[in-house]
């Protein structure tokens, strides 16, 4: 966990612990884990812990006894000083998008005024369990929601009916079957601006590496990169795990994916690819294949989503990135949520976040 331009590490390890009592994870009366224990789940120093659980302390939201540790305090001061609302999303949270994205989350409800504070769930990307998420955070009375709906979610028709009921905003992608305000990146502008480039530089084929049961979004990029040359798809079983097997040193696995990836190039004869994660780009694609096989392939990605430094061998290649910034995403999201709930008035338009080409 790192210092962010507007909240320092104390204040996200004391968001972490509001929100995991404002959501019940503690039982009322029963210890809190350790100072020790914390800061080893969190990744923090023990100094770092005191101080955020000092800050709780003084708003009454912890009780702290010499040598009996820590208690949650009274949950009805904590429900006083700020507005819950709730943010569902499909992402893992244990993984490398997940918990930058959470962080995001919480820094973008940070600067609301008046005070809000978001209770954050996942829902792995499962339906079943996104229905379970939105009655769990209706239980504990939140304000509102924010919702980036699973891929596969059968769920329209449940939160078009709670939206009569408190405010529901999309962000990320679309829920088909609803007409909620919705608030995502321009993929499809940057579909266009990819097809073009790569028209210009002579390119006329192009590989796009899909997840399995790839989102919405990145369907809509291809079918805008489509209308400009021929592309082609490769769906990746592991393309999930991708970084954690980077990080964990999987040498068979990353060397099968990057396998996959080169036959396809081979394949189907592609001059360009197109890897909509930057940290897969460079730690499978550029790092597991040989130099032969990318000698006259164009490559191009999204970028600002993993906070790990790029490669050597990333910075010396012409790799074409467009910026998605996490922080305008859930920033306009949360705007739109809470500005419903205090004028009762809900959003009616699709709301774009571009994304900026950096290189």
């Amino acid at each position: 966990m790192k210092s962010t331009a507007s909240r320092h590490t104390w204040q996200q390890v004391a968001d972490i612990v509001r929100q995991r009592l404002a959501a019940g994870d503690y039982a009322s009366g029963a210890a809190l884990p350790s100072y020790r224990a914390l800061a080893s789940e969190l990744g923090v120093s023990l100094s770092v812990c005191q101080r955020a659980m000092s800050q709780l302390r003084a708003e009454g939201v912890v009780q702290i006894a010499q040598g009996r540790g820590s208690r949650p305090g009274d949950p009805q001061g904590l429900e006083s000083d700020f507005s819950f609302y709730g943010v569902i999303h499909p992402y893992n949270p244990a993984g490398d998008f997940g918990r930058l994205l959470n962080a995001q989350v919480l820094e973008a409800f940070s600067t609301m005024r008046p005070h809000a504070f978001p209770l954050i769930s996942s829902s792995l990307g499962d339906s079943a369990s996104e229905l379970t998420a939105m009655r769990r955070m209706t239980h504990n009375r939140v304000r509102g929601l924010l919702l980036s709906p699973a891929t596969q979610s059968a769920n329209a028709a449940h939160f078009e009916e709670l939206s009569r009921r408190l405010p529901v905003v999309l962000f990320d992608q679309e829920l088909p079957g609803s007409d909620l305000p919705l608030v995502k990146f321009d993929y499809v502008r940057v579909g266009q601006e990819l097809g073009d480039a790569l028209r210009q530089a002579g390119r006329r084929h192009a590989l796009v590496l899909y997840q399995t049961q790839a989102n919405r979004s990145l369907q809509e990029l291809t079918e805008a990169l489509s209308s400009r040359l021929e592309v082609s798809v490769c769906e990746l079983d592991l393309f999930g795990q991708a970084t954690a097997m980077a990080r964990s040193q999987d040498g068979a696995l990353l060397r099968e994916l990057a396998t996959q990836v080169g036959d396809a190039l081979a394949a189907h004869g592609c001059d360009a690819l197109f890897c909509p994660y930057d940290a897969l780009l460079d730690m499978v694609i550029l790092n597991g294949l040989p130099e032969s096989a990318l000698t006259d392939v164009q490559l191009a990605t999204l970028s600002g989503c993993d906070s790990r430094l790029p490669s050597p061998r990333f910075l010396s290649r012409d790799v074409w990135q467009w910026e998605q910034s996490l922080v305008s995403l859930i920033g306009a999201a949360a705007h739109r949520l809470v500005r419903w709930t205090i004028n009762h008035h809900a959003p009616t338009s699709v709301k774009l976040i571009p994304m900026r080409r950096i290189r």
